[in-house]
């Protein structure tokens, strides 16, 4: 069966949730460049990779509460996602490895939303618009993140809390 599929640049921007529930052993998905929003492939239980680059995505649905109990390794760079839609990522309870490059995002979830991503060991926020040094504290707060890339930043100093 099927543990492997690469459908980028494609102009996806829908699928049959009845569809994707036959695909009981997908562990990796690559769907860059289209325009699919994660909650449609909430159906893909077995998902341990999704690199969902280029998607055109504005913001994470909290429909994917409950969903992607294996997700390990998101890659949600070069959307346009916000703080709001960074916190909602904390529901998913085995990510270890966030790509968010290239969001535009100015502001990250607060302390408290941070701390909920349990199992975050890498994060990668290069080229965004991260200035301030509330965002790198609330960083802190990740229990586990080991690396972090913020190249291509707006960041001046390092705050003590930090």
């Amino acid at each position: 069966q099927v543990t492997r599929v690469v459908l980028s640049e494609r102009n996806l921007a829908d699928v049959e949730a009845e569809d994707l529930e036959f695909f009981t052993r997908l562990q990796f998905l690559d769907l860059g460049d289209n325009e699919m929003p994660l909650h449609l492939l909430a159906p893909l239980v077995a998902l341990t990779e999704l690199r969902l680059h280029c998607n055109a995505m504005r913001a994470i649905s909290p429909d994917i509460e409950g969903a992607f109990l294996r997700l390990e390794v998101l890659d949600l760079s070069y959307n346009a996602l916000d703080a709001e839609s960074v916190a909602r990522l904390s529901a998913l309870p085995n990510l270890r490895e966030l790509d968010l490059t290239c969001n535009a995002l100015a502001e990250l979830p607060s302390p408290d939303a941070m701390e909920a991503f349990r199992r975050l060991e890498v994060l990668i926020l290069e080229r965004n618009h991260i200035e301030s040094d509330l965002a790198l504290v609330a960083l802190a707060q990740a229990p586990r993140l080991r690396e972090l890339n913020l190249s291509f930043n707006y960041v001046r100093r390092m705050p003590r809390d930090a």
